[in-house]
């Protein structure tokens, strides 16, 4: 199955990877080059700029400081996607749209499952 999961927009980019959650600041080393970090908070991901491939956050806004940042490293990212850290299992391999605030989570049975994160609380 593919989930959809839909978010806000906040740095431009297509980018698809390996999934990492990251919890806090001791999970920052496990998010490899080229990967995807995801996380609740954006203070767990701004190391991460420049490293990762793209980015995902359950809090912040378009005009958040790590949305501002990663404009300028040119990291995609992907913000307001409550429960994105409980949908997105680590190790699953996942598209991001930064300009649509779209993410495709691929690899999972078939089917498609439209989950609206920053449309529903």
């Amino acid at each position: 199955m593919v989930m959809i999961l839909l978010g806000a927009a906040a740095s431009q980019g297509v980018r698809s990877g390996i999934a990492r959650i990251v919890r806090g600041p001791d999970d920052q080393a496990r998010v490899q080059a080229g990967e995807i970090g995801v996380s609740i908070e954006a203070r767990n991901l701004t190391p991460l700029l420049g490293h990762a491939a793209a980015l995902l956050c359950e809090s912040g806004g378009p005009l958040c400081s790590l949305a501002t940042v990663a404009r300028e490293f040119g990291t995609p990212l992907v913000v307001a996607l409550p429960r994105a850290s409980s949908v997105i299992a680590d190790g699953d391999f996942v598209t991001i749209d930064g300009a649509a605030g779209l993410v495709l989570v691929h690899g999972r049975s078939s089917g498609v499952q439209l989950l609206a994160g920053a449309l529903s609380a």
